[in-house]
C-alpha cells in the first residue's frame, strides 16, 4: 500500500500482528481484509501492529492502515493502530481520527510504568461494550 493512496478492498496488507474479529492464526500464508466480500469473509482486520524501528516509518505505515479501517464498511469516528518501536522498546497507542492523529505516550516495556500504562489501555479497551466505544459511529 503507498502511503496517500486511496485504499482499495483487496490492497495486501502487512501488519506485523493483528487484532480482529474471528482471526485464529497468523503466518506467512493467512491473508486480511479491510472489508472482506461477503461471499468470502476471510480475516477482518480491526487493529494492526506495526513493529519497526523508525517512528516516521511506523507513523507513515500505520496511518495507511488507518485509512483502510476508516474506508471499511461501517462509519468510524477513530480507529485505534498500536505502534511498536522495537530499538527503543517503546509502545504507542496511535489514535486516528478526522482531525489527524493522537498519540499516547510512550510505554517502554521494559520498566514497570510502562507495562502498567499498557495494561491500562488494555483493560480499558476490555471494557468496551459497543460499537461506538471502539470508535464506530452509532447507526439509528
Amino acid at each position: 500500500m503507498v502511503p496517500g493512496a486511496p485504499v482499495r478492498r483487496r490492497d495486501p496488507l502487512t501488519p506485523d500482528l493483528t487484532g480482529g474479529h474471528r482471526v485464529s492464526a497468523l503466518g506467512p500464508k493467512d491473508r486480511f481484509s479491510w472489508n472482506p466480500p461477503e461471499n468470502k469473509p476471510g480475516n477482518r482486520l480491526m487493529i494492526p501492529v506495526k513493529v519497526k524501528n523508525s517512528w516516521r516509518e511506523i507513523v507513515v505505515q500505520t496511518s495507511a492502515y488507518a485509512r483502510g479501517l476508516f474506508s471499511a464498511g461501517r462509519p468510524r469516528l477513530f480507529a485505534l493502530v498500536l505502534a511498536f518501536n522495537q530499538d527503543k522498546r517503546e509502545l504507542r497507542f496511535l489514535v486516528f481520527h478526522r482531525g489527524g492523529l493522537t498519540a499516547s505516550e510512550l510505554c517502554n516495556v521494559e520498566v514497570p510504568d510502562g507495562l502498567k500504562e499498557i495494561a491500562r489501555v488494555f483493560l480499558t479497551m476490555a471494557s468496551w461494550s459497543t460499537p461506538e466505544h471502539a470508535g464506530f459511529a452509532s447507526v439509528k
